[in-house]
């Protein structure tokens, strides 16, 4: 008895993940919120993503020119009604109250102003550096099979080596031996594994070819992430992944071209029976089948002419 279902493998954030939160020589994104001025209220930047601080990140990176960040008032809850301005517009604009949305324009420093609404009191204020981007660190060369995508997070920072933060500031585009019709670029990036101050880029390969994603700051600053758009016939190996939990079995794939990962990579799955009613629920678009029922049986993955399988068991 066999079933047979397709699903993508490969689906991978290529980033400086913001696990541990390390930034660069002069600040570090924390757990910890950071104190305003007057130590009354607490801001961090958001921390949406799946690979974000888990625990929330302090606001002490500045903002790359051009991006916009979102900054949070941890303890909004606990404070009187209040309202938002910057004191320097020219520097960087802000919307919204808490969540906080800043726009740096350019360099320098500017003072977000927290006033107690109607009345105008000042309730706290907080210092945000916006700062133009002096270099990118984009990832190493890439393999992505033809129908997949794949996201990247490059991080940027400024002349004093500082890590930056927000989304907007670098422009992306596929290199000259590349076209539209070979890779599509878009900022849109999966929620769950972007937080919402992380500079973003998801990339889907549409046919074979080869060249580069070309990453440009508006001051001047690039980055290039080498391509190889590839078919099935690239890949020459498949590695399985085993976890039981209680009620199903979860294998994860991975393909490779020699000892080179192939992200996006179709897997053809196929389930042999050898006793029960072991069945495949569904597959994933981040490389994971999973299997419910009881009994026995193996799980084969082919892609191309490769395959691998794994037996299973489920009492």
């Amino acid at each position: 008895m066999n079933a047979r279902m397709r699903c993508t493998v490969g689906f991978l954030s290529v980033a400086a993940l913001a696990v541990g939160c390390g930034g660069g020589d002069s600040f570090e994104l924390g757990t910890d919120s950071s104190n305003g001025a007057l130590g009354v209220a607490e801001f961090s930047w958001e921390e949406n993503g799946l690979f974000a601080c888990l625990f929330g990140c302090n606001a002490a990176a500045p903002i790359a020119t051009g991006a916009t960040a979102t900054l949070r008032v941890a303890n909004a809850g606990a404070l009187l009604p209040f309202t938002v301005r910057s004191d320097d517009p020219t520097i960087a604009l802000v919307t919204g109250t808490s969540p906080i949305e800043i726009e740096g324009l350019r360099a320098g420093e500017v003072r977000i102003l927290l006033e107690e609404d109607p009345s105008g009191l000042l309730i706290d204020e907080f210092v945000v550096t916006v700062s133009d981007v002096h270099r990118i660190e984009a990832g190493k060369r890439l393999f992505l099979a033809i129908h997949g995508s794949t996201e990247l997070e490059p991080s940027m920072f400024d002349a004093r080596n500082r890590r930056l933060v927000g989304i907007g500031a670098l422009g992306y585009a596929p290199s000259p031996s590349l076209d539209q019709g070979q890779l599509s670029v878009s900022d849109r990036c999966e929620q769950f594994l972007s937080a919402q101050y992380e500079e973003c880029v998801r990339i889907s390969a549409i046919d074979v070819g080869a060249g580069s994603l070309e990453i440009e700051a508006a001051s001047g600053a690039v980055a290039s992430v080498p391509l190889d758009l590839v078919d099935d016939d690239a890949v020459t190996g498949i590695k399985l992944q085993k976890e039981p939990y209680d009620d199903r079995i979860v294998v994860r794939a991975s393909a490779f071209a020699g000892d080179t990962r192939v992200l996006g990579a179709r897997c053809d799955w196929s389930l042999s029976l050898s006793s029960g009613n072991l069945y495949i629920d569904y597959v994933n678009d981040d490389e994971e089948a999973v299997i419910r029922g009881r009994g026995t049986g193996t799980l084969t993955c082919e892609i191309g002419d490769a395959s691998r399988n794994v037996g299973l068991r489920r009492d």
